[in-house]
């Protein structure tokens, strides 16, 4: 029995010195072939190329957003992709095709080194050296653009995703070139894996100009940046209602019956200029004419006094969203408000009173490091300069007086946050679009400074309503955070009580709805179902939500595949329609119509199912190696 134990022992301790061995084994050959990759030239000089138009387009590309931003991208995608390829294929021939001619592999063989070892050492080789180029053009961006890179909008997000493309590449692309590396020639594999990268690259260009042509060959229809905007404005303000149709300060908003009858109220007390002015007296806001509001704004905004009136002096408060100047101070020195004694107005005033008791106190002070900023951005300036709402935010939640709004507040920071490149990008491309305007619930000349005389009626000889809204100006333009997060509440709200479109010629909103359900039924398909535009896709898009980056797109991209996502069922919306509603009483929309979304592109997906796919690639790849190598 003892000897046999002993046999056992033996026969115990004999693999486990043979692994070691071979371990020993795999780890030199590693280390010989990383020293073989290092002194070849031409796996070098491709590196130093792709690393040097890394350095020179992260010099050089804008960090500043405009129509010419995407081109840059664009570029760079071809020129970084291509040479990519061509290192990745001069790194794989040398470790695999090259090292079987000169008889390398049957050495390894032959000294012990198991196949599936040996193709395992080289492909772990593969992806270090690949892995550390990567890391390198990682290195290069945070150094020359980390101020972009650690803010949170979409400029921010679309850098990483060029930074990640290159690692996940790295594995996705590996198995298709060393199959194809192992199976032919050296000179054919190479001339074929480099006709293989080029029809990727290139089929992303003409995947592009296919889709820009489908989607526009029709005259009448809908622009894709119509689609878009609907789609984000209807997420949004469905996210509003959902979140707080249970809250019990924020749900009487949509159920408020006399709001409109309340604000007419108001508005009788505003100042007629001469005697019977009739523009002021017969004016009667209402369901139907609410959508004017945007048209008397943008089209017929003026600091003229002859062009002042009740109806500009509303939109200064729903569509300016300066919600508290007066139109008059009655005999007891109270201010009246056009959103007086409405249930909305109520934590607007609130938030304005706190700013402005505590405008000079230094100890309760609010922090103010965006005064007289731009509110909403113009066409000539940088979309990713949009004002930080958060510091405000974050001085509201802490006040006891909006304590039963703080999740409100906090769900705004939120949303705006996410959104806030994409508004501004909508903004600045479709500057003299009344549509986009319409889309954000504003105006256009909403980022200048604030000036109430350019919208209220006032007697000169009015000193106290003067004075009292001379002050609230000063208020407005030491922050302009609260215009915006008044624009981002109220404009949600509103999107979710009343749905119509500005004039249109030769169109219904029936007509117009059902054009939006075809448009994203048709782009979506073309995104989700075309291979050619995904890995354009995965470039570009992969930190960033899918609803958010089509607005941002659709507005500056001229090189866009489409939308990742949209609502189809916007013609159930046709039966909101403000304009032929019979009564003026406010219930919400989302009561009833409920989103129905496109099947989503995901970028996580689609990176699962290529990954997925590179790993069975791999397995034929391997036993192709397998049945190709000979001792």
């Amino acid at each position: 029995m003892s000897s046999n134990n002993g046999l056992e022992n033996k026969e115990i301790k004999i693999p486990k010195k043979n692994k070691n061995r071979t371990k020993s084994k795999i780890r030199t050959l590693f280390l010989i072939n990383l020293k073989r990759v290092y002194f070849n030239k031409g796996i070098i000089a491709m590196a130093c190329v792709f690393l040097i138009l890394s350095f020179i387009f992260a010099l050089s590309l804008p960090t500043t957003v405009d129509s010419s931003f995407f081109i840059g991208f664009t570029i760079q995608f071809f020129l970084l992709v291509f040479f990519y390829i061509v290192f990745i294929t001069l790194l794989i021939n040398d470790l695999f095709k090259r090292q079987m001619i000169d008889g390398v592999q049957i050495i390894e063989i032959r000294s012990g080194i198991k196949i599936h070892n040996s193709y395992m050492m080289r492909y772990l080789l593969y992806l270090t050296v690949s892995f550390v180029i990567s890391t390198l053009n990682l290195i290069i961006n945070i150094i020359f653009k980390s101020g972009v890179m650690f803010s949170n909008n979409e400029v921010s997000k679309l850098i990483w995703s060029t930074i990640l493309f290159f690692f996940l590449f790295t594995i996705i692309w590996a198995p298709i070139i060393i199959s194809i590396n192992v199976s032919v020639s050296v000179a054919g594999s190479i001339v074929l894996n480099l006709f293989l990268g080029t029809i990727l690259i290139f089929s992303q260009f003409i995947s592009v100009i296919a889709f820009q042509i489908a989607v526009n060959n029709n005259f009448n229809d809908v622009k894709l940046s119509s689609l878009t905007a609907w789609t984000a404005k209807t997420d949004i303000s469905y996210s509003m209602y959902e979140n707080f149709k249970n809250d019990g300060s924020i749900s009487k908003w949509y159920e408020d019956e006399y709001f409109i009858d309340t604000i007419n109220k108001n508005l009788e007390n505003i100042y007629s200029k001469v005697e019977n002015d009739e523009q002021n007296q017969n004016y009667k806001f209402s369901f139907n004419n609410w959508s004017e509001l945007h048209n008397i704004q943008n089209n017929k905004f003026s600091s003229n006094s002859q062009n002042i009136s009740a109806e500009t002096a509303l939109g200064e408060s729903l569509i300016g969203f300066r919600t508290n100047y007066a139109i008059k101070i009655d005999n007891e020195g109270k201010p009246i408000h056009i959103l007086d004694n409405t249930k909305l107005f109520i934590l607007f005033d609130k938030m304005f009173n706190l700013l402005n008791d505590n405008f000079i106190s230094n100890e309760s002070r609010a922090p103010y490091n965006n005064a007289d900023k731009k509110t909403f951005l113009s066409e000539e300036n940088d979309i990713t300069s949009y004002i930080d709402i958060s510091n405000l935010i974050d001085w509201f939640i802490n006040q006891n007086e909006l304590r039963e709004y703080k999740e409100l507040l906090i769900w705004a920071n939120k949303e705006y946050n996410k959104y806030a490149t994409s508004f501004a990008a909508a903004s600045s491309s479709n500057y003299y679009s009344s549509e986009i305007y319409y889309f954000l619930q504003t105006y256009s000349k909403n980022y200048l400074l604030s000036n109430w005389k350019k919208n209220i009626p006032y007697d000169t000889n009015d000193t106290k309503l003067i004075n009292y809204n001379n002050n609230v100006d000063k208020v407005y333009n030491r922050y302009p955070e609260l215009i915006l997060i008044n624009w981002f509440i109220i404009s949600n709200y509103i999107n979710g009580i009343k749905a119509d479109i500005t004039t249109q010629e030769n169109t219904t909103f029936k007509s117009y709805l059902n054009k939006l359900d075809n448009k994203a039924i048709s782009s979506t398909s073309m995104v989700l179902y075309n291979p050619f535009s995904h890995f354009w896709n995965l470039y570009f898009n992969s930190f960033t939500e899918a609803i958010p980056n089509d607005l941002f797109n659709s507005s500056l991209n001229d090189v866009w595949q489409g939308p990742r996502s949209s609502i189809k069922n916007f013609s159930e919306l046709e039966k909101y329609n403000s304009k032929s509603r019979i009564d003026d009483k406010l219930y919400p929309i989302y009561k009833e119509y409920k989103p129905n979304y496109t099947l989503t592109f995901s970028i996580t997906g689609a990176y699962a199912f290529y990954i997925l796919f590179s790993i069975l690639i791999t397995f034929i790849s391997f036993l192709i190696f397998r049945k190709v190598s000979r001792i």
